[in-house]
This record gives C-alpha cells, structure tokens and sequence, in this order.
C-alpha cells in the first residue's frame, strides 16, 4: 500500500504555500512559491524507504575514479557562482565522495544519506 503522508509546509523555509510543478506532477513534485525549492510533497514510510534502498550497496570500497573527480570539480566550478555562506549540503550523499572534494575546495560541507 502507497503511503499518502503529504508535506504540510515547504521543508526548506516552512511556507505553506507551495504548488505541484508542471510537468511533473506524476512524480508529486511541488514547487514552494516563497523560496522557490522543488521537493517531493510524499512523505515515504520506513517500508517503502527500505524497498527503495535494498538493492544500493553503498560501502567505502567504491571506485572513486578520475573521471568522477573531474566531474565533481566542474560542477563545483559552477556552484562558485552561489558561493555565499560557504556551506554545501548534498542530500543523497551516498558515502560522500562528493563532498570530500568540495572540502577539499574549502566548502563547509553537510551531507545527509538514508
């Protein structure tokens, strides 16, 4: 069963105006209309997190290749642009190789994984 738990308020700034996004509405994708943040309205259950993530095998042997280190830097390169409180969250981060570069960069830097 699909859990129906919804997001009452954005959770970046806590408006409660916030409405679905055009294009991705089957995805349940909403965009706040104070700040501007797109985010997921469901609210997953622990379930339907765990059926998500099982088959993710995250582990600190990983291959962290030269390729990907290139790819981090360029998109680095182009957050400098937003470059305002020094402090970078990665939501998602995996086992933070993402975020080892941008320390490596001086980024104050937070990351966050299920």
């Amino acid at each position: 069963m699909m859990n129906v738990n919804k997001h009452k308020k954005c959770i970046l700034c806590g408006s409660k105006e916030f409405s679905l996004l055009s294009g991705y509405e089957e995805h349940s994708l909403v965009k706040c209309r104070s700040c501007q943040f797109v985010f997921i309205d469901k609210i997953p259950t622990e379930q339907e997190l765990h059926e998500h993530y099982k088959e993710y095998a995250y582990g600190t042997e990983n291959y962290f290749s030269p390729i990907t280190i290139k790819k981090y830097n360029l998109l680095l390169d182009e957050f400098e642009k937003y470059r305002k409180t020094n402090k970078l969250l990665d939501v998602g981060c995996g086992v933070g190789f993402f975020l080892t570069i941008a320390k490596e960069r001086g980024w104050d830097v937070y990351g966050t994984e299920y």
